[in-house]
């Protein structure tokens, strides 16, 4: 019982990074941008903080900030280029992001003048509009969206600290009552996005097991007679485009019908799932068998000239003629008759080489069974 559940947990595990990935690709995608708004509003910022504090100091701020918008915009383009590793990038976006943030934050310690009201309205705006852009831009992902939310909140608390006065106060708490609305906001926004990307995932999975369904053969886990022919039409361009050799076996069970009429579909089937399993035991990743129709089958072997197709056309016939299938209490064996043919130089489909393959395995069958025959050398 242990089995099913460590590859369930896996999957589940798979799925929760897969929902990770996501938003921070949303995350990233909201700020790419940033790099050409971010320093217009930051020169603005600086030049009416400029009033309050000499221009060099301003000037530095703004170079500043736009050096670390800069580099966040450039991390964040690099990720959606190559999103992998999410925690990683994750914590860097996040590092030079929350630099960028103290960088707006050290307007406190530099520019806050106290009792002066327009100072301190101009500063709550400022923060005011950092708590608004963070509800807005930073909420797909929820530990970058605290981390840009959390910092301007407890920020618009510092100056009734650091002022007094009703004024200073009553702005003080209605930008931080503005602060946990926008953050209540936030969160709304962060669930109803980890609900989208999370049914996002669930559709693409459900899709791609759909497609699988609809392309292999239900009894045997082959490739279907349509699919099987489209992946052949695939190889057969790719082996033209790069000249490389590729070959294609025809084979099915001898005296099946015998088998069939004398135990009943249900252990015949039995039979052509063990041959499947043996033909998949044996072969290559990037070679496909497909089910073309009862007990007939396909494969295709890219990269394989005909002396390697006959070598693994004589493994195969061997090792089915060697299975033993029990069936009723008796021991059943079977053969195959194998036919194999070459893809040549000519402007050839894959129906040509099936009829040329299927061909080779009629040559089989007539001459004795439980052989392999190619198109171009026969052998017995």
């Amino acid at each position: 019982m242990a089995y099913p559940e460590a590859s369930h947990q896996d999957t589940k595990n798979d799925t929760e990074a897969r929902i990770r990935l996501e938003q921070l690709k949303l995350y990233a995608d909201n700020h790419v941008g940033d790099r050409c708004l971010i320093p217009l509003i930051a020169g603005i910022v600086g030049a009416i903080l400029s009033v309050w504090v000499p221009a060099g100091w301003a000037i530095t701020w703004v170079a500043a900030d736009i050096a670390l918008v800069a580099a966040y915009c450039e991390l964040c383009s690099r990720f959606l280029k190559h999103p992998e590793d999410e925690p990683r990038w994750a914590v860097r976006i996040g590092f030079v992001h929350g630099a960028h943030m103290l960088v707006w934050y050290s307007i406190l310690w530099w520019a806050w003048k106290p009792g002066n009201l327009d100072n301190h309205l101009f500063v709550m705006l400022v923060y005011v509009g950092m708590i608004s852009a963070a509800t807005a831009r930073s909420n797909p992902h929820e530990g970058l969206f605290y981390s840009d939310m959390l910092p301007p909140t407890v920020a618009v608390l510092v100056p009734a600290v650091m002022s007094s006065g009703i004024i200073h106060y009553g702005l003080t708490l209605g930008a931080f009552l503005y602060a946990i609305l926008m953050l209540l906001i936030g969160v709304r926004n962060y669930r109803n996005i980890l609900n989208m990307v999370s049914l996002k995932i669930e559709n693409e999975s459900l899709i791609l097991v759909l497609k699988e369904l609809a392309s292999v053969d239900s009894l045997t886990g082959a490739k279907n007679r349509r699919t099987f022919i489209e992946i052949g039409e695939s190889e057969i361009q790719r082996s033209r485009r790069f000249g490389h050799p590729m070959s294609l076996l025809i084979f099915d069970i001898d005296r099946f019908k015998n088998i069939n009429d004398t135990y009943g579909h249900m252990p015949a089937d039995r039979v052509i799932q063990a041959v499947v399993v043996i033909c998949k035991a044996m072969m290559r990743s990037e070679d496909v068998i497909g089910r073309l129709g009862g007990d007939e089958f396909g494969i295709i072997l890219p990269e394989t000239p005909h002396e390697q197709a006959l070598v693994f056309a004589e493994r195969i016939r061997e090792a089915i003629s060697q299975e033993a299938v029990v069936i009723e209490g008796k021991v059943v064996r079977v053969t195959a008759s194998i036919g194999i043919t070459l893809l040549s130089d000519a402007a050839e489909t894959m129906p040509d080489l099936l009829h040329r393959a299927d061909m080779s395995m009629y040559k089989a069958k007539v001459s004795g069974r439980n052989r392999a025959v190619c198109a171009e050398f026969e052998s017995a």
